[in-house]
């Protein structure tokens, strides 16, 4: 029987953020951690298909809300809080992820564990991040994940923003224009070496399955190869779908549940050689 549990943490500027902990009464040698991408949540879509999926494969399982994805405590499933979504950066979600860690390392016992991360889109960038800083981590997954995160930051732009301190990104599900502050863009050029996504690879030694969508409409496939490239222990898998593997919200899983299930079963295969 699945055991999920739901609990807050201290994240970033001391915002708590809501996190589900997947498990099951048996032992669990391995624990995964899994990062939504940007404008993503915790539920969105498939995630708890997916934290099912795992469980039942006696594997511990996180998800959660990163404190400034534009989520609330009350409101999880839908961005609300757009002052928040405004300020959050690189630098706010490796907080609130190493806060989860330190969380897991004392609840699970990581002595006799592997910690997987696994990462959707910009939280596939951010668990490669993470990797290469943590010591902690075993085991590195990354879906339809970008290969570098300033390449979109074109000069023209980058002086709009500056002079406006605020542009605005469409949530197409929504229809809402989502403010990012200025603040994300220093945020990136202060940390840029060590935010550099390949260049990450260079302290990553750790297996690396790198699963990606060839019809990927917002990551080119082209990203993926990059990242296996480059990464030393990499293996990489392509599918024939879109860049959420076939997922919608709310979650319709007749619309995507093959080509998300051999997703997963890549996923476990890898896990358990």
């Amino acid at each position: 029987m699945i055991n999920c549990e739901t609990f807050e943490l201290t994240g970033s500027d001391n915002v708590r953020f809501l996190v589900d902990r997947f498990s099951t009464p048996y032992k669990s040698n391995k624990i995964i951690i899994f990062c939504h991408g940007f404008k993503g949540f915790k539920d969105w879509g498939g995630f708890n298909y997916v934290a099912d999926f795992f469980s039942n494969k006696n594997i511990t399982f996180y998800k959660f809300n990163f404190s400034h994805n534009g989520t609330s405590l009350n409101n999880p499933n839908e961005l609300c809080d757009l002052e928040k979504f405004s300020q959050n950066n690189f630098t706010r979600e490796l907080y609130d992820l190493n806060q989860l860690i330190n969380f897991v390392e004392v609840k699970d016992d990581l002595s006799d564990k592997q910690l997987i991360l696994i990462g959707h889109s910009r939280g596939g960038g951010i668990s490669i991040i993470k990797s290469s800083m943590d010591s902690r981590v075993n085991k590195l997954v990354t879906w339809c994940s970008p290969s570098n995160f300033f390449n979109k930051l074109d000069s023209e732009k980058i002086k709009l923003w500056e002079d406006r301190k605020v542009i605005y990104i469409e949530n197409k599900r929504t229809n809402q224009k989502l403010p990012l502050d200025y603040q994300f863009y220093i945020d990136c050029i202060n940390n840029k070496d060590n935010y550099d996504i390949l260049n990450c690879f260079n302290k990553i030694i750790i297996p690396h399955l790198v699963q990606h969508a060839k019809n990927d409409e917002t990551v080119d496939y082209s990203e993926a190869v990059k990242i296996s490239k480059n990464s030393k222990k990499s293996k990489l898998i392509s599918y024939d779908s879109n860049h959420v593997f076939g997922m919608s919200h709310p979650f319709n899983e007749s619309n995507c549940t093959k080509v998300l299930d051999n997703v997963l079963s890549d996923v476990l295969f890898f896990l358990e050689t």
